[in-house]
């Protein structure tokens, strides 16, 4: 799945459409949470950075980090 959303997101970067590449990146860090949490917290960071950019409100409710912490989204 990672490999898939990966692409997803490089493809997303290309086509100028940021809440989608955002989407995407939140999704990739739901993907990559268990495999590379330091990955997982990097995509999550730039897709609320991508929302931020475009006037739009943090995620709503907690994001559940498996990595053993809880942070506000």
């Amino acid at each position: 799945a990672v490999v898939h959303l990966e692409q997803s997101v490089a493809r997303w970067r290309t086509r100028g459409w940021p809440v989608f590449l955002a989407g995407a990146l939140r999704t990739l860090g739901d993907a990559q949470v268990l495999i590379d949490p330091d990955a997982a917290r990097r995509s999550w960071a730039e897709a609320e950075q991508t929302l931020a950019a475009l006037g739009r409100p943090r995620s709503p409710g907690p994001v559940i980090d498996l990595t053993g912490c809880t942070e506000n989204a």
